[in-house]
This record gives structure tokens, sequence and C-alpha cells, in this order.
């Protein structure tokens, strides 16, 4: 009650325009606090997904990698230490792909909680690259000889070994 006669007594005294204005920025005012508590509470309830690649053989990070979660158009690249951050992700279950030029791609399953930071490590490898050891012999000297016949020819020329013949 005091509160009305006290807006009645602010009111008699302005004009019908002011008290609109005054009426509009108090509008304008709470919307912006609601959307600003809106925001930062969809902040507060989005998760993340860190971690490093590596190379399962040599143990060294795998500057370049592209770390991407399967469905979405969310994507991140590793950096010089082989570390990525995908941001902003939603509570739930992501398939996870890690691709690195020259070795096998990676696809792990990892939940991501509200607010919370999960972590992936991902150690890539080539099965293709494996194989029993051998010896080279003479074909290296050959190709030797044909690439330095090349540098120092004195036109275009393209020499091959007589090995690969």
């Amino acid at each position: 009650m005091i509160l009305f006669v006290h807006f009645k007594a602010l009111t008699s005294t302005l004009d019908y325009p002011t008290v609109r204005r005054l009426l509009a920025v108090a509008a304008l005012a709470l919307l912006a606090v609601a959307l600003r508590s809106s925001s930062a509470f969809a902040q507060a309830a989005a998760g993340s997904i860190t971690g490093c690649v590596s190379d399962a053989v040599t143990g060294k990070s795998l500057q370049g990698a592209v770390v991407k979660l399967l469905g979405t158009t969310a994507v991140a690249y590793t950096d010089a230490d082989g570390r990525f951050s995908l941001a902003g992700l939603a509570a739930g279950s992501y398939q996870v792909e890690v691709v690195y030029v020259g070795l096998d791609a990676s696809t792990t399953k990892v939940a991501v909680s509200g607010g919370l930071t999960a972590t992936l490590n991902a150690m890539l490898e080539s099965k293709v690259m494996k194989m029993d050891s051998f010896t080279v012999a003479e074909s290296a000297r050959g190709q030797s000889l044909a690439i330095n016949q090349q540098k120092t020819a004195s036109g275009i020329v393209n020499i091959v070994s007589e090995e690969r013949v």
C-alpha cells in the first residue's frame, strides 16, 4: 500500500510520457538481467573435452592432429604439445575421432557432464607401417649415383638407376 501511494505521488508530479519512458527503461533493465543470468546458466552447464594426442610407438606428441566430434561440426587441432580442447559442449555422449596423416585414425566414445571437463588422451599407431626387418644392399648405391648425376648435369636430365629398370 505504501509503495502504491509513493508511486502515485511520483506519477502525479511527472507527465505521462516521462512515466512511460521510466517504465520502458525499467523493463529493458529487467530484460537485460534475465538474459545475462540465462546465458551464465547455459555457460555453467556446458562441458568440454580436453586431452593430448601422441604417437604410440615413440611417445612423442603429434602437432596438427584433427580431433572432431562425429555427427557435429565441432573440430579442434592439436598444438605443438599435442594438446587440444573442445569447449561449450552440451552434456551427453560423443564419438570423438582423432586423425593424423600416416597413422591409423582412432574413434573413442566420451561422456560429457554439464559443467565438467572430460579427458581424452589418444595414442595413435600405424598397423600398415609394421613389418619385418629387411636389409637394403646395392640398390641404394645405384639410386645415390643416379641422383648425384641428375644434380650435377648441365641440363635437365632424368636418370634411372639400373636396379629400378
